[in-house]
């Protein structure tokens, strides 16, 4: 039987309090994210600004900024995905950003996601 993945747990199996919590979030297609987005809006962008804005690594993920798509679509913008939303990042910087502005996977941002 595997250990539990936190080092300092004194349990020798994986425990409930460290176990890995499903994703609840719903699908990519329902947040919006389906075929459109990955066939024609992403490559698309990605061709046009293929640097990370914020590193200059080559981008991987247009990323919405300032607001989320969430955000943009709660405040009635008809296209959320039109190039003025968007930044392009790469995966690193990406996977940061997330976590500093929306706490990472959906889930709401704590004080040490924002130090």
């Amino acid at each position: 039987m595997k250990a539990c993945p936190q080092p300092d747990c004194p349990h020798g199996q994986p425990c409930p309090d460290h176990r890995r919590k499903p994703d609840t979030r719903p699908s990519a297609g329902a947040r919006g994210y389906g075929r459109r987005w990955s066939t024609k809006i992403r490559p698309a962008y990605l061709k046009a600004h293929p640097w990370c804005c914020l590193c200059g690594a080559p981008a991987t993920t247009p990323d919405h900024h300032p607001l989320t798509r969430r955000q943009l679509l709660a405040q009635g913008v008809t296209n959320p995905d039109h190039p003025r939303h968007l930044r392009p990042l790469c995966d690193r910087c990406h996977r940061t950003e997330t976590v500093k502005h929306d706490g990472g996977l959906g889930r709401q941002v704590t004080p040490a996601d924002q130090r």
